[in-house]
């Protein structure tokens, strides 16, 4: 196994042997096994994690919006994180899983609860 620098945490690996998870300045990180690390950044707060990957590169995990605020779920596709928000319920959210190529779970958090979803979002045209 291969050591990667910089890594601070590894969440997921996918069939390729890249991994996600998050890296030493706290934001979730693609480690490719071709030797390039992808910060994905954050929704604007202070720390984001990505928790699932899939085969083509896709990520999902959670940021919160602001520091200390709200965390929501989000999904990267190569270009900056989409908020996948939180459904209009006002919890917090995470992005448990990248399910196939373009879907994810959602994990809606509450106090000693959670519901999942499964997403596919809509065709673009």
């Amino acid at each position: 196994m291969q050591v990667i620098a910089g890594a601070a945490s590894a969440l997921a690996i996918n069939s390729h042997g890249d991994i996600a998870g998050i890296g030493l300045n706290l934001h979730a990180t693609i480690f490719s096994t071709k030797k390039r690390t992808t910060d994905l950044g954050t929704l604007g707060g202070d720390f984001s994690v990505a928790g699932s990957l899939n085969t083509k590169g896709h990520a999902a995990g959670y940021s919160p919006l602001t520091v200390g605020g709200q965390v929501r779920a989000f999904f990267f596709a190569g270009k900056g994180l989409q908020d996948l928000g939180t459904f209009g319920t006002g919890d917090n959210a995470v992005a448990a899983g990248v399910m196939s190529d373009h879907s994810w779970r959602l994990q809606l958090l509450r106090p000693h609860i959670s519901h999942f979803f499964h997403v596919e979002p809509q065709s673009e045209t």
